[in-house]
């Protein structure tokens, strides 16, 4: 069985899309998982009726705990050997379950995952596969757990809705409640992996639309940079290798924001984001034996003279 696990929240102008495009799929052994978290706009009716009609949906109300306590309980509540995550505003090919549980077993791969449209409405999803078949391609856990230390990435490294997982493969592991949560849990689960398959081939709709969760004011997305850089600090395990990307690239980040301090408020603005992860791991920075003694000398030198960041920044073309 697969369980299909959708944390919902007064999204009930999308909802029926998306549990319509679940109850289409030619992959018949599943459950959906509808975890209603405290909405107030009639999404929690619209779990129900799916419900009364259609036994393979199960619905769980709960006072309001955010995305990653709904998908906690999702997790919790699910019965499947797969677990497939589906925001409740996005939609799923047809054929999603059945393609991503077929190339999981084509192998000894434990998650399976795939392309995505970005979209505004509903899709008109293609009805026959490419000539030639879907290319396929084997990636490395720790090529992607790299991706979401650097977050330069596609956004299919850090996301959990476009992926197919083992359930025990999870384990454990559940869902923090801060921002940028998925890219916490997807970074927790590479490490775990040696490798998964890829399907090139877009089988999830992410609908983009204003006022999601994922829109963050400038301020609230660089604090919630350095919380994950944080998290992602604890769960390196001692790894020196993955030690030195994370802190390299925090106080990377740090000097830039003293390149974009344009006032007085600004600075304390920036002090207030970067200045605790700073002091906290400065030891674990200067003795990390995997980061070059040059990159730490260069760090020293913009960090003791601010005036000379700006000049190194204008220098590199950053």
């Amino acid at each position: 069985m697969i369980s299909v696990l959708v944390p919902v929240y007064n999204t009930d102008a999308w909802l029926p899309d998306c549990l319509d495009s679940i109850a289409a799929q030619t992959w018949g052994n599943w459950e959906a998982v509808l975890v209603d978290d405290g909405s107030s706009d009639g999404s929690g009716e619209i779990c129900d009726r799916f419900a009364s009609g259609d036994a393979r949906f199960r619905v769980f109300h709960q006072e309001s705990e955010g995305v990653a306590g709904a998908r906690n309980a999702a997790l919790s509540a699910a019965r499947g050997k797969y677990v497939f995550f589906v925001d409740a505003d996005d939609c799923i090919h047809p054929r999603a379950l059945e393609l991503l549980h077929s190339a999981a077993c084509s192998g000894p791969y434990r998650m399976a995952s795939a392309d995505y449209l970005k979209v505004t409405e509903r899709p008109e999803w293609e009805s026959s596969m490419p000539e030639g078949g879907i290319g396929k391609r084997i990636v490395r856990g720790s090529d992607r757990a790299r991706s979401c230390i650097d977050r330069r990435y596609d956004i299919t490294s850090v996301v959990v809705w476009n992926k197919l997982m083992e359930r025990s493969l999870i384990g454990d592991i559940t869902f923090h409640d801060i921002a940028q949560e998925d890219a916490l849990f997807m970074y927790r689960i590479y490490l775990e992996l040696d490798a998964f398959i890829h399907l090139d081939y877009p089988l999830y709709a992410y609908m983009d639309r204003r006022g999601s969760l994922s829109e963050t004011k400038d301020y609230l997305g660089k604090k919630s940079d350095m919380v994950l850089s944080d998290y992602l600090f604890r769960y390196a395990s001692g790894d020196a290798r993955l030690e030195a990307c994370i802190l390299t690239k925090a106080f990377r980040r740090y000097l830039t924001s003293r390149y974009h301090c344009k006032d007085g408020s600004m600075k304390k603005e920036q002090d207030d984001i970067y200045r605790p992860f700073f002091r906290q791991y400065t030891r674990a920075y200067y003795t990390n034996k995997e980061i070059p003694f040059r990159e730490k000398l260069v760090f020293s030198v913009l960090y003791l003279n601010p005036w000379a960041v700006r000049f190194f920044m204008k220098l590199t073309g950053n």
